[in-house]
């Protein structure tokens, strides 16, 4: 048997205008970063490891704020 673990951290930033088209209203994408991009990440390295392991992601810190920076 062979047995491992990997353990690491994952940071996105986001630059998106706000105008963009399609883009959901503000207070849907963050609270689709908040609560959602967990399971999204997961799901995605699930796929990655199919049935040789288990995945867990521990959110540290997520947020969406808008600024005026150009």
């Amino acid at each position: 048997m062979i047995r491992g673990k990997y353990v690491g951290t994952i940071t996105i930033e986001f630059c998106v205008d706000e105008n963009t088209n399609g883009l959901l209203p503000f207070d849907c994408l963050q609270a689709s970063v908040k609560e959602e991009l967990s399971g999204v990440i997961k799901k995605i390295i699930e796929e990655e490891v199919s049935d040789i392991g288990t995945v867990t992601v521990e959110q540290q810190f997520a947020d969406l704020y808008i600024c005026n920076e150009a």
